[in-house]
């Protein structure tokens, strides 16, 4: 019985002990109820005195957020815009390393031995117009009236010089079905063009060559790409 009453007698300290400040008189008072000696009462209360630190004078409690009233709306929509404005800043928080990059990606290719190049390679004036009059040759040779011939920069391929064509002829019409013939008239033009652009087995014409037959009699026009061969 004296072994019973001694293990309540812990499990009450325990449950003292793990309860707020503020309940230790109505812990001590319970426990007069209870039938608990004075000395018993007097060891829990020194114990919780001694884990439990009592908050200062309109401190919150040890472990507590201190309590605040209400946030105001408009304070609460300043926040939120303050938050948004960090999040979406056209200024960005760290340093840009977009030149630390770059520098390492040229000391790269220069240790694989390839010099990095700043200059586009294009054809110069020369070489276009010598690709011009080979194109408009060709295609006047088989009775084609050439009524455009451009070539447009492009990036180059491989370090070989690239430019897009804008080719357009017209042809009188031998046969009845003149939209199957300008068909067949752009095959052959986008043949004789690709040719004439080929100097030393070097094709400078790139995909986005556009070619584009007329029909004199209703002048009507007809596109064909080396894409859409």
């Amino acid at each position: 019985m004296k072994k019973l009453c001694r293990l309540w007698s812990v499990a009450l300290v325990a449950l003292v002990v793990c309860q707020p400040v503020s309940l230790l008189g109505a812990a001590a008072d319970d426990m007069e109820y209870l039938g608990y000696s004075k000395e018993l009462r007097e060891f829990v209360t020194d114990q919780v005195k001694k884990t439990h630190a009592q908050p200062q004078s309109g401190a919150a409690p040890l472990g507590m957020a201190p309590e605040t009233g209400p946030i105001d709306e408009a304070d609460a929509v300043q926040e939120q815009l303050t938050e948004l404005g960090r999040s979406r800043s056209l200024t960005p928080e760290s340093e840009l390393a977009t030149e630390q990059s770059k520098a390492r990606l040229d000391e790269f290719w220069t240790r694989m031995g390839i010099q990095p190049t700043r200059d586009a390679v294009t054809l110069n004036d020369e070489q276009k117009a010598f690709l011009k009059d080979r194109i408009k040759t060709q295609l006047e040779g088989v009775g084609y009236q050439v009524k455009q011939v451009d070539l447009i920069d492009v990036p180059a391929n491989l370090g070989i010089p690239q430019v897009r064509g804008v080719v357009r002829v017209v042809r009188p019409l031998t046969s009845r079905n003149g939209y199957r013939e300008i068909q067949n008239n752009l095959a052959q033009v986008k043949d004789l063009c690709l040719k004439a652009a080929t100097d030393d087995g070097t094709q400078y014409l790139c995909e986005l060559t556009t070619f584009i037959a007329e029909n004199p009699k209703n002048n009507y026009y007809y596109e064909k790409t080396i894409l859409n061969p």
